[in-house]
């Protein structure tokens, strides 16, 4: 009968995953699965054994519950590919398991447009232009990386967010997997003017370097420590100063729930409002005053903000000479 190890390797192989994917697996599987199932056969791994393996990870790793949850996750998945491939019979049940460790959701962070702007001042010019376009259109960093100059349609002021930068610099897909098209503002139209006419990417630096979310954010951690260190400005992750703020600040605004996740290119604003919905509380403040009159103004504006009045389509770019909104009102 077949070793962990061995067919681990098979299935790392065969999995139907992107690259970066893949690598966190094989950490996974070494750092983790390995030293505890390594010589197991493979029909030996039941419920038993999987809680043995839960008091190995925690005797042995100081794991978040969300780490434990993501790990184990990868266990069920090798073992569901057992199954379908006929080596073994049945799978643990693993649904009582993962009712049993609850990692917290982590807060939210975010920047208003003034702490953003003190941020800004301290980003290199050369790299200013990247986090603009960031800051107006709350792309995923890996989406911004990831622009073509084929996506850019300056005629019909669009441009179509279709990919990202994933692992070793390999393009991607967005990922929900879906496309988006937006308008192209006059707040980031210079930006998207070709530097290097070599490369097919917008975004570059130096000599026709491509930015990595990496790279991004090392740059936007100094630029952040300068901030704090002049304005007293909070320091928070480049992903929460960027897509995180523009999400809370249009929520905020009183922006449409609909709009703000299209554009954010969520799978549905179901998804828009599990993100942030919880860290909006305007209409807390009057409750917490003891001011009934107030609380009910304040509840009426923030139901209005998630009915959906209006639908909203995403469009691509028209034959037409004229533009067209990228995401329309019907």
């Amino acid at each position: 009968m077949e070793k962990f190890d061995d067919a681990v390797m098979v299935w790392l192989k065969l999995s139907n995953v992107s690259e970066g994917w893949r690598y966190k697996r094989e950490k996974i599987i070494n750092r983790y699965l390995s030293p505890f199932f390594g010589k197991m056969r493979v029909r030996d791994i039941d419920l038993s054994q999987i809680n043995k393996f839960l008091i190995y990870l925690k005797d042995n790793h100081n794991l978040s519950p969300k780490t434990t949850k993501n790990i184990l996750s990868e266990v069920r998945t090798f073992l569901f590919y057992e199954k379908d491939m006929g080596a073994i019979k049945a799978t643990p049940e693993f649904k009582k398991i993962f009712k049993s460790i609850k990692p917290q959701k982590s807060a939210i962070r975010w920047l208003d447009e003034t702490s953003q702007s003190q941020v800004f001042e301290f980003l290199p010019k050369r790299h200013e232009g990247i986090f603009r376009f960031l800051k107006w259109t709350g792309a995923r960093p890996s989406e911004a990386c990831g622009l073509q100059k084929s996506s850019i349609f300056g005629d019909h002021c669009q441009l179509i967010i279709a990919n990202s930068l994933g692992f070793k610099r390999t393009l991607k897909t967005t990922k929900t997997h879906r496309i988006r098209c937006l308008p192209i503002l006059r707040e980031f139209e210079d930006v998207l003017k070709p530097q290097d006419t070599t490369s097919d990417f917008v975004f570059t630096f130096g000599q026709g370097k491509i930015y990595t979310t990496g790279r991004l954010r090392k740059i936007w951690t100094k630029a952040s420590r300068k901030a704090h260190a002049k304005y007293h400005t909070p320091i928070i992750p480049f992903y929460c100063g960027t897509r995180h703020s523009f999400a809370m600040t249009r929520l905020n605004g009183g922006f449409p729930l609909a709009g703000i996740s299209a554009i954010l290119g969520h799978s549905s604003p179901q998804t828009t409002v599990s993100h942030y919905a919880r860290f909006l509380t305007d209409a807390m403040i009057p409750i917490m005053k003891g001011k009934p009159e107030e609380s009910e103004r304040i509840i009426r504006t923030s139901e209005s903000r998630f009915q959906r009045p209006v639908s909203y389509r995403l469009t691509t770019p028209q034959s037409s000479t004229n533009s067209e909104p990228a995401v329309v009102i019907q």
